[in-house]
Formats: structure tokens, C-alpha cells, sequence
């Protein structure tokens, strides 16, 4: 299971303790996120590649991934970089290229001018104030405050460099094309909050 940009992997927790019941679950923090210990460099593309080395050397048999947002990305990305290491791939809240949700002609070279901006932001932002547009955005996204505080809290202790990095990334690579090559089989939910 793969959370989503700045989470621990804790915020799988009530869906592991019904998952352990008949499955044994690997649960994945990202380098950088929640407090772990951030890498330099690309983040997207080294950890897809760490991530598929880690499911052939510690799965017995081909798992289902289980990737919420970034981390249905990656799954997507695994799935269809690495088509032997599933069995089947499960995202949660993510697509295979995000500046397409808000405008579907989006292109790479349309939205790196905006990426680049919104890394600068992150980066540029004093502690209170990124504490402050953390919370007010995690807000708008989870429903259950004592989550929302959880995932505020996680988003706070990651590596400003490493968030920002990993949302240009996600904001600079388009996937549609390469999910055509997916062959196992792929369930997508979506939450709506309007």
C-alpha cells in the first residue's frame, strides 16, 4: 500500500487491519514524506524503479498494489513499466496526468511554466505560512478531522524539497499513453466531494 504526497504510510491503517486478516501487507512511507529520511534527485522515476525491486525481492507471489493519489501514480507507473511484478493494481484518487483534470488539452510544456512556479512557491514559503496553506488544503480534501489533522501533521514533517519536487514531477509527466500497455487488471475509484 503507497500513500499519497507527504503521508505516512499509517494513513493505511484501518484498511490494513481488515486487509492482515487473510493477506500479509507491505505498507510504504516515501523517502522524504512523514518525518523518513528524504533522497536527492528525480523523485518519481527512482522510486517507481525502488519500489518494483522491493515488490520481486520481499513478495512471495505477485501482489496487489495499492496506491492512493502519488501513490496510485507510481502504481500506474509500475504496473505499466513492470508488467510481470503484479498481479493486480488498485488507485485510489489518481491519474495518469493531473493538469489534465482541470483542462483536458493540458500539455508537458504548457504546465512545466506553472509547475516550476508552484514548486518555487512551496519552497519559498515560511514554516507558518506553509503549516497554515497545508491545512487549509488538506481540508478541502479529507472529510474526517482527526485524519485531516493526521495528514496536515505528516505533510508538515516531510522534506519541503521532496514535496515540491514530487508535485512538479506529478504535474510534468504524462502517463496517458503508457497506461495503455497496463495488462493486469486495474481498479480506479475516485471520491467526489461536490
Amino acid at each position: 500500500l503507497i500513500p499519497g504526497l507527504g503521508c505516512s504510510g499509517e494513513v493505511w491503517k484501518t484498511t490494513v487491519r481488515e486487509f492482515e486478516k487473510t493477506n500479509t501487507c507491505h505498507v510504504i512511507t516515501l523517502a522524504g514524506f512523514a518525518g523518513v529520511p528524504a533522497v536527492t534527485g528525480e523523485f518519481l522515476t527512482p522510486r517507481r524503479d525502488a519500489l518494483a525491486v522491493y515488490i520481486q525481492k520481499n513478495c512471495k507471489t505477485k501482489p496487489t498494489l495499492i496506491g492512493h493519489s502519488l501513490g496510485g501514480f507510481l502504481g500506474l507507473m509500475i504496473a505499466a513499466d513492470y508488467p510481470d511484478v503484479l498481479e493486480k493494481l488498485i488507485v485510489v484518487d489518481a491519474v495518469p496526468f493531473l493538469p489534465a483534470l482541470s483542462n483536458p488539452n493540458a500539455t508537458v510544456d504548457f504546465v512545466k511554466p506553472q509547475a516550476a512556479m508552484m514548486e518555487r512557491v512551496l519552497l519559498n514559503q515560511d514554516a507558518a505560512t506553509f503549516a497554515h496553506m497545508q491545512n487549509t488544503a488538506i481540508r478541502t480534501m479529507v472529510s474526517d478531522s482527526a485524519q485531516a489533522f493526521n495528514v496536515t501533521q505528516w505533510s508538515i514533517a516531510s522534506d519541503r524539497a521532496t514535496l515540491a519536487a514530487a508535485m512538479r514531477e506529478m504535474m510534468t509527466t504524462d502517463y496517458r499513453k503508457n497506461i495503455g500497455t497496463i495488462r493486469v487488471p486495474t481498479l480506479v475509484l475516485g471520491s467526489w466531494g461536490g
